[in-house]
């Protein structure tokens, strides 16, 4: 069943917001540490890395748009989680999202993965051949 388009345009928004969220504050500590000795980088770096997993949600943001009478943003849960393989690298994650109110709903599965190249982070992110093995990060 195809979606409205405005529903899949709320949709993306909702997901690089929470995204941007995530990651916004780690990427403003690295952008501070741009002027620190690469030591300090890798530090700092480290401890974005440490920061990251955990579970997000966009349901405040959607009962906020409801209150005030807005077309609401879709109530979503994003659950970041490592992964523990040399084979994918020391800072690599597993990323699912689903629908706030039923996490049988998943709607991304995802591995993003960061490094530190020539004083920046480089991120990579790839989409599961084989979702339903990777369900809930197992």
């Amino acid at each position: 069943m195809d979606e409205h388009p405005q529903k899949r345009q709320r949709r993306r928004a909702a997901r690089v917001a929470l995204l941007c969220c995530a990651l916004g504050a780690g990427g403003a500590l690295l952008g501070c540490a741009a002027h620190r000795e690469e030591k300090n980088q890798g530090l700092d770096f480290a401890q974005m890395m440490r920061w990251l997993p955990g579970t997000y949600s966009s349901t405040a943001q959607h009962d906020e748009d409801v209150k005030a009478r807005k077309p609401p943003h879709e109530a979503l849960a994003v659950a970041i989680v490592p992964i523990d393989s040399p084979i994918m690298g020391a800072h690599t994650f597993y990323l699912q999202e689903s629908a706030a109110d039923d996490p049988r709903r998943v709607m991304v599965q995802q591995v993003l993965t960061f490094e530190i190249a020539n004083g920046k982070i480089k991120e990579s992110l790839a989409t599961l051949v084989e979702p339903r093995r990777w369900r809930d990060g197992n």
